[in-house]
Formats: C-alpha cells, structure tokens, sequence
C-alpha cells in the first residue's frame, strides 16, 4: 500500500499531498510575494530583514575550502574584470556602471593587480583550469575548487547511407556518412553538477498534488502549477517506486529528477547562413549542439554511390542525424543511472539516490515530427493521437474528443518492429526510402523509417515517446492559428475596397501603451506586418476586438467579434500560472466554442473574394523566381480560411496538457527562444570559423565564472541548508 501524507490547511485553504514519503526538504517555505509576483507593474517590498539562519542554524563551512577563492585568476581584481567582460556583450551606459559599480568601486581594487594584464592570457588561465579539472578520463582532481567533469566533449557518429536499387548484407555494413565534431555533455555529469551546486536549494525535488479548500460549505478542487504538480510528475515518481527494492534503503532518500528538454534551430547573425541548433535541458544547460549535414554529404555520397542523393534520401540522413546524436546522450551511464539511480551528495550535505526521468521535451513542429519519427504534414500529423487530417476540423465536438483518446499513439514492440521491416527492405532489398512498399509499412500512422532513441535505449521502462511531447502556444496559437485567423481578417477587409485597412491601422496607433512591456506601443502599420514576433500578436489579439468593430458590415461584424472573444478567452485560460479543476472544465468549454467559432468563420468569410495580400503575393513570387531562375510576375491568387491545419487540432489538448504537464509557461518554447540569446552572444566572440566549438568553449567559461561568482557572493541566503521545516504533516495510511 503506497504511503500518504497530507499537510495542514494553510491561511489561503491550500493543502498538499505527498505519496511514497515525505519530501527532505521545501524551498517553497522560504518564497515570499515579491518571489512568486513577477509582473514589472508589482512594487517591490523591502524584504524581511530576517537571516535563513535563524530558522536553519549556522552556515556549513564551505566545501571548497580553497584559501584563493578566485582561482585560477591571479588575484580578485582580474577575477572582477573578466567577470564584467562575460557579463556584458557589449558596450553601453549600463554595462559602463556595472564596470564601475562591480570592479572598480569594490574594496579589493588594485591597480597592481593589473599590471601585465592580457585578456587571452586569463582566458587560457581558465581554459586549463577547466581542462585539468575534466580530465579525458572523466574524474576530476578534488584538490581543484569548483573541479567538475561536465565540461563540453567531441564526438564523431556514423550515419548508415541508403540508396534506392543498392543492396547491402545489412544495415551494419551499409555504407557510412561519417558527421565529425559533434559536441555535448555528458547528462549524469549535468545532473550531478546541477545538485551539487548552491542552486539546487532552490529545486523542489519531491512531487505532490496540491488542493484548494475554498470554503467549508464548497468542495475540494485539485490545484495544478509547476511542473512538480503535475500528473507527469507523480506518474513517474510511482514508476520509480514501484521498481525499487523492497524494503528500499532507509538511510538514502530517493529523488526523481525530472529532466525538462528543449531544441530549436536558430540563425546565429542577421546576415549570412551562420546558424546554431543547441539541445537544452532544465537547469538552463547546454547539453549538446546538433551539426548541420552539411554539403560534404552530397559528396561522400556521389564518391560511394556515383550519383545525387535525392531529397528522400537527405530527409533520411537528417532525420537520422537527430537520433544519433540522442543515441550519442543516451549512454550507458545515463541508462545505468536510470535504472539503477545515482548518489549525489547535494548541496544541502545529504546524500540521496537520484533518478533521472525525461518529464517533456518541448519544441516547435517541424521539429517535434523528428523527436517522435513522424512524418511532417502526413495523414495523421498528430504525435499525440491518429485522428486523420481530415477529421481535424471537427475540433470541440464530442466525436473529436472521443477520438482524440481512443486514438491514442502508443509506442512499443509492435512499432519498432515496422520500422525495423522498413529498414530491412531500404538497406537489405534496395527499396527507396519513400518507395511504396516501405509507404505500405508505415504510413498507416504517418511514421518513419528512423529508430528512436528514446523508444530503444529505454524501452525495459516502457518509455512512450509520445508521451514526452507538450504543446506549444508560441508557434501553435500566436505564431500559428490566430496569426492565420488574423490574416484572413486583413483579407476579408481587403476585399470591401474601401478605407477598412487604413481605419484599423489608425485604430490600433491610438491604442495607449499599459503597464512595461505589457500592452506595447503599435509603431507600424499593423495590417503589413512588418517584423512582427510572438509577443506583438499577443498584442494585436488582446487590441483586437474595438480595433475591428464596424469595419465589417452586418451579420459579419458580431459573428467575427464573438470569434475574437473567443480567442481572447482561450489565450487568457493558456496564460494562467495556476490553474484549478473548474478553471480547467472552463478551458475544456472554450475548446468547444473555439472549435464551433472556426467553422462558422471558414463558412461565412467564404462569403468574400478573399485574395492574397501584397506581403503574402511578394513572397510567392520570390519563391517561384528563386526556384526556376528567372524573374516572374503573379498575379494574386485566391485564398480561403484553412481549419484542416495540426494548429487547429493542436489547440484541442491545451487543457490535457496542463492536467498531465503543468501550466503552459513552465513547458513554453518560449524558454528556448530566450536561451538563443546567450547562444548569440557567444557567438559574437567567435572568428565565425568553427563557430560551434567556440561557442562550446565560451559557455563553459561562462557557466565556471557565474559559479565562482555565486560561491564568492552566496551569503546568508545562498548557505548550505541541512534541512527544511514544512506545514504540520499527517501520515493518512
């Protein structure tokens, strides 16, 4: 019988409940309203003048105990001077005070301290540093301060080529493309240095459930948030106990690390093909950067084949890419530690058995399709279930919402043993990669021909790779649906060849701005769509309801209105920080009149001559002059509401993705595409030859010098906590 506890009510009828055992430790219990409140337009309130000492007793010494607690640097002041070098990309008024403020105007400036200072030379001071303590062997020196052996590593992988009419003995002996400089991390060493550092104090380490009590007289409703409320998180939790020895070890308390992952290409320079595709994880790590195939591969192969590979064949190889460089993370030591656990001693000083579980994997669609092996835009294009492409716009009725559970993509034997039968007959038989007998085999559920890395290395725990995949509200909803309903509004008014657009750009100018940063100041005409990023349609549709009143004649006007409402009320449910059980059946009721909403607008808007706007008939022809070589003229073409896209049916999980995942921020592409900017501004260190291992290079720099940073600066509220007191706990059975 699973063992629970239950807190006590807290002042806002809250309570929690924890199963297995009781957690070690609560970080939350230290929060306080200016923590939690993270909107520019909160005052800030003076903080307690209190010390976590006189709840959690002295400060454990330090660990370290090193006498030069600015090693490798020369002394405090270089120390100081580089950290300010790493801390700002560039110079401005702002970096100039933090120059002033943190270097020059510290106690322990010397100008001696830099005389026959070199940047290069600290640079490579710290480079050996870094490398003497991650030895190739992967064990640090523990006489080194900070030593570590989560330092970035190269790799080479084998890609095995195919080539439709050549046959090979087996996919082994298949001809290779060999992609060299792949670097990474090693994951348990990630999650090691991720708990053994300061910040872990500030980890909630064990799940729960969380309740609201709103009054006596009203019923209990379960309170979702962090992704450590979630049901993912309890559903692994209960994996891992109910694979532990029993009885389990007494004295080390177990942990569930819940690894939260994100990967997205990205343009490194406004001008040029520089570009970077990094793999983040939780804990704000760079685990690995993904290389490009790159033109080289069309000559291996021409040298083994003799002939072109055929985009079927470069699809293949990319796709191939990404599972081998998860093949690559996926080592025997992280699936030791996956099934067996890790013991850390964290920085709190107690040891615990640690496991890691993959909780999400968050990406846009395009690559989304290649986590899971699905095919991009197929018949059924959802990873998530198998409804057909053209059942879609049956979203919010209770047929879709049926089928969206019955339908359900389940990974396992019978699966990989398709794809293992379409490899067969690519490398053994020489059938093309997308050639009808291997169509046969898969396109029942839109699949691939490409091995999973998760699905394989993990399969003894039953790992669903479909189960790993969250939505995405900045390229589904404000990049994806609305901007789509949006432009088909700019179309509709295009047609009534008057003033419309004209009036709606001069409405959205007058709209005044609201709070920092929140409701922004319209600059340009709204209906060009000039530049225009996530955020700036989040504020186009909050702006959009008085923006387009009276410009579309009656019964028109009031139908789009209500479709604006609507989708307001769906972007406000996905932007909660909390939720509750009668906010999610609330949610749940916005599906169903978004759903109902689309189907009367792509109805009645074809009641229009809807055509391309200029911007969208400017792009087609670029594309069609690019493609055949030579300038061509187009004339615009007619173009209808489209409610058969993965957008619109993306938009039916939302609630089911906070029930099973959190609340959306916690899951949000949004985290990558903030994470880019650190990417860039490495990159903007680099000669721009070889790029991917400077940038490795600077990260690793970067990450040492905000450690040294923070052990030099933790002070009361960054000390060793031994433990955490929490509400009055009952053991319930």
């Amino acid at each position: 019988m699973t063992d629970i506890y239950e807190t006590e009510l807290n002042d806002n009828g809250l309570f929690r409940v924890y199963y297995h055992s009781m957690p070690s430790r609560d970080p939350d219990s230290l929060l306080t309203v200016d923590d939690t409140g993270d909107s520019p337009n909160f005052s800030q309130n003076d903080r307690d003048s209190g010390t976590p000492s006189q709840v959690f007793g002295p400060p454990s010494e330090d660990s370290h105990g090193s006498s030069t607690p600015w090693e490798p640097f020369r002394n405090v002041t270089t120390y100081r001077l580089m950290d300010w070098s790493y801390a700002h990309n560039s110079i401005n008024t702002t970096s100039l005070n933090g120059l002033v403020r943190d270097v020059i105007l510290q106690g322990d400036f010397s100008t001696a301290h830099l005389e026959g200072f070199s940047a290069q030379a600290e640079l490579d001071r710290m480079d050996r540093h870094l490398s003497a303590a991650a030895p190739l062997s992967g064990q640090s020196d523990p006489a080194l301060p900070f030593a570590a052996s989560d330092n970035w590593v190269t790799s080479n992988i084998q890609i095995p080529m195919p080539c439709p009419n050549k046959k090979s003995a087996s996919e082994e002996l298949a001809p290779t493309l060999e992609v060299k400089g792949v670097h990474h991390r090693r994951l348990t060493e990630v999650i090691k240095t991720a708990f053994e550092d300061d910040t872990f104090l500030d980890f909630n380490i064990k799940p729960y459930k969380q309740f609201w009590k709103p009054s006596d007289d009203e019923p209990v409703q379960r309170v979702i948030s962090e992704c450590y409320s979630s049901n993912r998180a309890l559903e692994l939790e209960r994996e891992v106990y109910e694979t532990l020895p029993k009885p389990a070890d007494p004295n080390v308390n177990t942990v569930i690390v819940w690894l939260m992952l994100w990967s997205d290409s990205t343009h490194l320079a406004n001008f040029g093909t520089a570009s970077l595709w990094p793999i983040y994880m939780y804990f704000a790590h760079h685990i690995a950067y993904i290389p490009k195939i790159a033109d080289f591969a069309n000559d291996v192969y021409r040298e083994q084949f003799g002939r072109e590979p055929g985009d079927d064949v470069m699809r293949f190889l990319h796709r191939e890419l990404f599972q081998s460089i998860w093949f690559l993370l996926l080592d025997s030591e992280f699936t030791e530690a996956y099934t067996n656990g890790i013991l850390i001693l964290c920085a709190d000083g107690i040891v615990r058995r640690i496991f890691p579980r993959f909780h999400s994997y968050s990406a846009d669609c395009p690559e989304r399709i290649l986590i899971v092996c699905i095919k991009f835009l197929a018949r059924c294009l959802c990873p998530w279930c198998l409804i057909l492409k053209e059942d879609i716009a049956k979203l919010g009725m209770k047929r879709d919402m049926k089928n969206r559970i019955k339908k359900l993509r389940r990974d396992g034997l019978q699966l990989r043993a398709q794809v293992d039968k379409a490899r067969k007959l690519i490398f053994e038989k020489g059938f093309g990669v997308e050639s009808t007998s291997v169509k046969n085999l898969l396109d029942s559920e839109s699949l691939t021909p490409v091995k999973n890395a998760f699905s394989l290395t993990l399969q003894e725990h039953n790992f669903n790779i479909f189960r790993l995949i969250p939505v995405d509200e900045l390229h589904e909803f404000e990049l994806g649906k609305w901007r789509d309903v949006f432009v088909h509004l700019l179309r509709i008014l295009q047609d009534l060849k008057d003033d419309s657009l004209t009036i709606l750009d001069e409405r959205y100018c007058w709209v005044p701005t609201f709070g920092r940063n929140i409701i922004r100041r319209f600059q340009n005409n709204v209906s060009q769509m000039k530049k225009l990023a996530g955020r700036d349609f989040e504020d186009i549709l909050q702006c959009s309801m008085p923006c387009f009143e009276g410009l579309i004649h009656k019964p028109y006007d009031s139908q789009f209105q209500d479709l604006l409402f609507t989708l307001n009320c769906f972007e406000g449910y996905a932007k909660f920080r909390i939720h509750w059980d009668s906010s999610l059946a609330s949610f749940d009721e916005v599906i169903v009149e978004l759903g109902s909403a689309f189907r009367l607008f792509d109805k009645e808007s074809r009641n229009f001559q809807t055509e391309e706007l200029p911007r969208e008939q400017q792009a087609r022809t670029r594309h069609n002059s690019a493609a055949k070589g030579t300038h061509t003229t187009a004339h615009p073409k007619t173009r209808c509401f489209n409610n058969s896209t993965a957008k619109t049916h993306f938009l039916g999980i939302y609630p089911g993705s906070v029930r099973y995942f959190g609340t959306l921020d916690g899951t949000s592409t949004k985290t990558a595409e903030s994470e880019h900017k650190r990417v860039k501004k490495f990159y903007a260190r680099t000669n721009k030859n070889q790029y991917a291992s400077q940038v490795a290079r600077h990260e690793n720099r970067s990450r040492f010098l905000r450690k040294v940073r923070r052990q030099n600066h933790k002070g009361d509220l960054a000390m060793l906590v031994r433990f955490i007191s929490i509400h009055s706990v009952c053991k319930l059975n």
